[in-house]
C-alpha cells in the first residue's frame, strides 16, 4: 500500500510460478470492469506481460486454460460498460456470476481472491487467499490487501478460511468443486503469511444481525481508522475506544458530510484526508463522456491519489492489531447489511509505519475548515436508485429469435415515468425499453453473449445517465460452439498459426496478434509467403513436439485444429487466394497427415 511496505500487485497474486496452472480460481469484488478481468485471467494463465497485458494469441490460451475453472462473483449491476468495442468481449460471460442483491440495504462486497495451482509435473498443489480492498477495476487509488500462502511445513491454521472458501464455491458454482471438497482441502492447509504479520482469523461477514464491530483491546493507546466512507454509528463507536490518539484518514467530502450530522464524533480525532475514490463507471454521469481513468497518471502523480483501503489500526499494552479487509467504517460494512471479508491480524512495527505513512501524504483538516456539504444531486440519485432496483429485483434471461435476441423480463420495468431505460445487445445499438412491455426484441449481431447493455436516462434529460452491463442468461442455454465462433472471430489466420506454433514449440512465434484489447487486426508487413515461416506451424515443429509416450502437445494443437480451423476459414475477410488463407490450407492438409501418422 505504500513504499514502508513490500509491494506485490493484484496480478502478482494471481500468476502461478513456472511449471504451475489454475484449477480452481475464484475472484470476488463489488464492481468490475472488462479490461481488468481480461488482465486477471492472462495473470492467472501466466501469458500476461510486464504491462499487465497481452496478445490476442495469450488471450486464446487464457480463455483454453480456464474456461470452467474461473469464476468473478460481484454485485449485480455492478460491471462497468466498455467504452469502446473488446475483442473476445462475447466470452466474458463463462467467468461472471453475479449475486443479485438490494443495494439499498445489501451488497455484495468482498475482496478475494482464492486460488489452487497444480504442478504439471510432480501433481504438488498449492492454495493462495488475497483478501484486500480492491476492486476487479482500473481504480489506482490506496488500496491494502494481504496475501497467504499454504505452506506444507507450516504450523499456522486460520481460523474462518474454511468457510469462505465454502461460501465462494458455493457461489462459484465450478463444476466439481463440492463444498464437501472444498472443505476438506482447506480444512488441512496450513499457511504462511507476509513477515511481521501473524493472521488470527478471517472473518467472512454475513448480514445476518449477528456481527457487529471489535471490542477495544484493553490499555489502547493510538488508534488509527482508514476508511473512504464513513457513518456516525461506527465512528462513534471507535470514538469511545479509550485511546490517547484518534487519527482518522479519510475523504474530504465524507467527513464534511458527517461534520454537518447532528450529534457527529469527529471531535476526538485528529483528521486527514486523501482524494475520494474514483466514481465507479455504473454510476450516474454525463452520457457520451469518458470517464478518465487514473491508472493514466504518470508515476509521480500517484501520491495525489485517491483512497480506498479499509484499515483499523490498534496500538496497546500486547502489541498492535489489525483489522484489513472490505469493510468500511459504516454500519453497513461492520454491523450488517453487507457481505464482507475481514481479517484480524498482529502485526510489528514495519507494518504499522506503512499505515503511518499515509499520514504523510494526507492533508490536515480541523472540523471547522472543513468544507460545506454539497447538496445531492436529485436526478443522479433517482438513477442510481433506479439501476439498484432494476440490478436486484428485476432479473432478465434472453431468448432466441428469427431476428436474434429477445430479452424478457417478468414484468414491465418497474421504473417512474420520467425514467428512460434502454437495453442493447454487446457492442450494438440501443432500443428503447417501452414501459408497459416486459419484454424487447435487440438488434443483434452475430454473436451472442449473457452479458447485456443498459442504459438509464433521464426523458426530460438524456445527457445525464448511467450504463452497466448486467447478466442475463440464454434460455436455453448457450451451444459450445458459440465460444469456438467468438474467438475465431478475432483469430484470423496468422494469428491462428502463430497459436499453434506457440504451443508447438512452446516458445514466442514472435507475433500474437495485436494486443488482446485491441480491436483491430494487426497484419503488420509479414504477410508474404516468405514470411510465413516467422509464424506459421511447420512439420519440423511438430516433430520435435512427439514423443512415443508423451503426445499432449500434439493433442492440445489437434484439438484446436478441429475446434477452430472451419470458423477461421468461414469468419475471416479474406480473399481465398491471399497469401494468409494458403498457409493455413496448407497447414491444414500437412496437419491431415500428423494426425493420421502421429496420433493415430
Amino acid at each position: 500500500m505504500s513504499e514502508h511496505w513490500d509491494g506485490l500487485s493484484y496480478l502478482d497474486a494471481l500468476r502461478p510460478e513456472p511449471g504451475w496452472t489454475v484449477d480452481f480460481a475464484v475472484l470476488s469484488t463489488y464492481s468490475a470492469d472488462l479490461v481488468s478481468l481480461g488482465a486477471s485471467l492472462l495473470a492467472l494463465a501466466g501469458v500476461d506481460d510486464e504491462q499487465g497485458t497481452g496478445s490476442k494469441v495469450d488471450f486464446a490460451n487464457a480463455f483454453e486454460q480456464l474456461r470452467g475453472r474461473v469464476r468473478v462473483v460481484l454485485q449485480a449491476g455492478r460491471i462497468a460498460r466498455p467504452r469502446q468495442r473488446l475483442p473476445f468481449i462475447t466470452v466474458f460471460d463463462r467467468f461472471i456470476r453475479e449475486v443479485q442483491l438490494d443495494e439499498t440495504h445489501h451488497s455484495w462486497h468482498p475482496k478475494v481472491a482464492l486460488v489452487r495451482f497444480s504442478s504439471v509435473e510432480a501433481s504438488n498443489v498449492s492454495w493462495r487467499l488475497w483478501i484486500g480492498s480492491r476492486n476487479l477495476t482500473r481504480d489506482v487509488s490506496w488500496d491494502a490487501g494481504l496475501l497467504l500462502t499454504s505452506d506444507p511445513s507450516g504450523i499456522q491454521t486460520i481460523t474462518g478460511i474454511v468457510e469462505l472458501g465454502i461460501e465462494l464455491a458455493n457461489r462459484a458454482q465450478l463444476v466439481g468443486w463440492t463444498e464437501s471438497r472444498v472443505r476438506k482441502e482447506l480444512a488441512a492447509i496450513r499457511w504462511s503469511s507476509p513477515p511481521g504479520v501473524r493472521v488470527e482469523e478471517v472473518m467472512f461477514l454475513t448480514p445476518d444481525g449477528s456481527r457487529s464491530l471489535p471490542m477495544a483491546p484493553a490499555a489502547l493507546s493510538r488508534l488509527t481508522v482508514v476508511s473512504p466512507f464513513l457513518d456516525n454509528t461506527v465512528v462513534s463507536n471507535l470514538a469511545n475506544w479509550a485511546a490517547h490518539q484518534h487519527v482518522l484518514i479519510s475523504t474530504t467530502s465524507e467527513m464534511a458530510r458527517l461534520a454537518k450530522r447532528a450529534g457527529h464524533s469527529l471531535n476526538c480525532f485528529e483528521l486527514l484526508s486523501l482524494d475520494s475514490p474514483e466514481p465507479e463507471a455504473t454510476s450516474p454521469q454525463p452520457i457520451g463522456i469518458p470517464v478518465v481513468s487514473s491508472s493514466d497518471a504518470p508515476e509521480s502523480e500517484l501520491e495525489g491519489r485517491g483512497l480506498h483501503a479499509k484499515l483499523l489500526l490498534a496500538e496497546h499494552a500486547k502489541g498492535r492489531t489489525l483489522w484489513m479487509g472490505s469493510a468500511n467504517a459504516t454500519g453497513r460494512g461492520w454491523n450488517g447489511g453487507n457481505y464482507e471479508v475481514v481479517a484480524r491480524l498482529t502485526v510489528d512495527n514495519t507494518i504499522a509505519e506503512g499505515i503511518y505513512a499515509l499520514e504523510t501524504i494526507a492533508r490536515p483538516w480541523r472540523l471547522q475548515d472543513l468544507p460545506p456539504d454539497s447538496a445531492e444531486d436529485r436526478d443522479e440519485e433517482a438513477l442510481e436508485q433506479a439501476r439498484k432496483i432494476l440490478a436486484a429485483e428485476w432479473p432478465l434471461v434472453q431468448k432466441r429469435t428469427a431476428d436474434g435476441s429477445c430479452l424478457l423480463a417478468k414484468r414491465p420495468p418497474p421504473l417512474a415515468p420520467e425514467i428512460l431505460l434502454e437495453a442493447a445487445a454487446l457492442g450494438c445499438d440501443f432500443v428503447e425499453w417501452i414501459p408497459t412491455k416486459a419484454e424487447i426484441q435487440l438488434r443483434c449481431p452475430n454473436e451472442e453473449s449473457e452479458l447485456v447493455e443498459l442504459r438509464l436516462c433521464l426523458r426530460a434529460n438524456k445527457k445525464l445517465g448511467c450504463e452497466w452491463l448486467q447478466y442475463a442468461p440464454f434460455d436455453p442455454e448457450l451451444p459450445e460452439d458459440r465460444d469456438r465462433r467468438a474467438i475465431a472471430r478475432f483469430l484470423d489466420p496468422r494469428t491462428f498459426l502463430a497459436w499453434l506454433r506457440v504451443l508447438l514449440a512452446e516458445d514466442d512465434a514472435g507475433y500474437g496478434g495485436g494486443l488482446w484489447n485491441d480491436p483491430i487486426i494487426d497484419h503488420g508487413d509479414a504477410t508474404s509467403g516468405q514470411a510465413t515461416k516467422w509464424w506459421a506451424p511447420t512439420i519440423e515443429d511438430a516433430l520435435k513436439a512427439w514423443t512415443p509416450n508423451n503426445k499432449e502437445r500434439l493433442q492440445t494443437v489437434d484439438r484446436h485444429v478441429r475446434n477452430y480451423i472451419d470458423f477461421i476459414r468461414t469468419q475471416v475477410d479474406l480473399q481465398s487466394e491471399s497469401d494468409e488463407m494458403k498457409a493455413l490450407d496448407s497447414f491444414r492438409k500437412a496437419w491431415a497427415v500428423i494426425r493420421k501418422e502421429l496420433l493415430s
